[in-house]
């Protein structure tokens, strides 16, 4: 009987909704064959388990994602004035060369 469900109505209707849906982007091709929502699921449910969070390993950083947040990230934010950002100007600059 499935074989029947799917050549009659489920490759049909698939092929209809592949001509008429648009392209996936990217991002959703990517989250698509990511399998898993992780903790998104849980928490997105209402009533998140937290026990399931503590079960996942700490994430730990490669050592090019560690060096781009100890360099390029510190010098970025040592280059921005906060309190101007947000109480004074409440915008960011308006080019780069200003900070």
């Amino acid at each position: 009987m499935s074989s029947l469900r799917r050549k009659w109505i489920s490759d049909p209707a698939f092929k209809l909704f592949k001509k008429v849906l648009p392209p996936l982007s990217a991002t959703e091709r990517e989250a698509m064959e990511a399998g898993s929502v992780w903790w998104d699921g849980e928490l997105f449910s209402g009533k998140p388990n937290f026990k399931t969070l503590h079960q996942y390993p700490k994430p730990v950083l490669t050592a090019e994602e560690q060096s781009f947040m100890d360099n390029e990230l510190e010098t970025l934010l040592a280059m921005l004035d906060d309190n101007k950002i947000v109480k004074e100007d409440r915008d960011l600059p308006k080019r780069f060369g200003t900070i």
